[in-house]
């Protein structure tokens, strides 16, 4: 192999020599030199684009793979690549039991799985059911939700759930049977989680152990950002006569916290208009729509503006330009304004 010349690329090792006008792909030695690697002929690999068709069980797909910058994904060669990726890709179908269909829109989320030994995968899997004692199928159905895991280390992940575990104060099975019905807790950081959840007790003026039994009840609060919580509990806050009062609900009914903002200000909107209590687990157009049976065109109109509203308000929480104060006042305004509209249509 001739002595290589480096092109840099965003930090990863490509290198090209001529007269072939040959891509390699490899670890240098530091003396400019490949150590291992593959020839891709014509050009880097991102201009490279496979198609395939895979059947499995007479269901029959259809995809494309660009192979990305990745090391893992370009050891090979483009040849060995056209024969590996339709051979594992219908083996992991059948080893989880798997529509071609699922399989493909996982790969999809995390491009290795189209190259990784479908052994490797399954080890990875049942290891994983092993450490934490956890049936394997439902750990293949958490891994559907969260691809992550058929290629995370089984070590990895039964330290995390041990750890966040032993943080949280709760026994590590039943910190895994939350994180099935929330898989990104698999692979979170202990340490993340938990600090989470202090600062989301102390912003709501609740116990840790209040709030971990919360978390337990409805996992997702486990990977809210404490601060997107007290935003909600905010607004709930406007129904409720006193902290007091709406703390003894959300014990009781955590899910309110996980609702977004906009669904749960329509619900203030809704309680105003009709002058009733609503149930947070129902559509608050529903209330408005029965509110309104007999003046649809008032309804349609309303519908309108909350949902412009619901669109404008993501927008502007998603909005990474502005900082924390402007974003706060214009999420403010938009409320007021919308509140007061909805209540000038309702009372004409």
């Amino acid at each position: 192999m001739p002595r290589q010349a480096r092109i840099a690329d965003a930090g990863r090792n490509y290198w090209r020599y001529n007269p072939n006008n040959a891509t390699i792909f490899g670890r240098s030695n530091g003396q400019g030199q490949l150590i291992h690697g593959s020839i891709w002929s014509g050009g880097l690999p991102k201009s490279l684009s496979m198609p395939f068709t895979v059947e499995v069980n007479g269901k029959t797909v259809s995809f494309t793979v660009v192979p990305s910058k990745v090391y893992r994904d370009l050891r090979y060669k483009q040849e060995t690549l056209q024969d590996v990726i339709p051979e594992r890709f219908r083996a992991n179908c059948l080893q989880f039991g798997l529509d071609p269909a699922t399989w493909l829109k996982i790969c999809k989320e995390e491009t290795q799985l189209y190259y990784q030994l479908p052994k490797t995968i399954y080890d990875n899997i049942a290891g994983m059911a092993k450490l934490l004692g956890i049936k394997r199928s439902a750990l293949i159905l958490a891994a559907i939700r969260h691809p992550q895991l058929f290629y995370q280390s089984p070590e990895t992940i039964n330290w995390n759930i041990k750890k966040g575990a032993e943080l949280l104060g709760i026994e590590k099975s039943v910190y895994g049977q939350a994180a099935l019905k929330q898989p990104p807790l698999f692979s979170q950081k202990p340490k993340t989680i938990n600090d989470n959840i202090e600062r989301a007790a102390q912003m709501l003026g609740l116990n840790k152990s209040i709030y971990v039994q919360m978390a337990l009840m409805h996992p997702s609060l486990f990977c809210s950002r404490a601060e997107t919580i007290h935003e909600g509990y905010k607004i709930l806050r406007l129904m409720f006569d006193s902290n007091e009062v709406l703390n003894e609900y959300i014990v009781r009914n955590p899910a309110a916290l996980a609702l977004s903002q906009e669904r749960n200000f329509m619900h203030y909107i809704a309680r105003k208009i009709t002058g009733r209590k609503t149930k947070f687990a129902v559509n608050p157009l529903k209330y408005l729509a029965k509110r309104f049976q007999d003046r649809q065109d008032v309804f349609r109109k309303l519908k309108d503006i909350l949902i412009s509203f619901v669109e404008r308000s993501r927008a502007v929480r998603k909005d990474k330009t502005i900082g924390k104060e402007e974003r706060s006042a214009r999420l403010e305004s938009l409320r007021t304004a919308v509140l007061a509209r909805a209540i000038e249509l309702a009372n004409a």
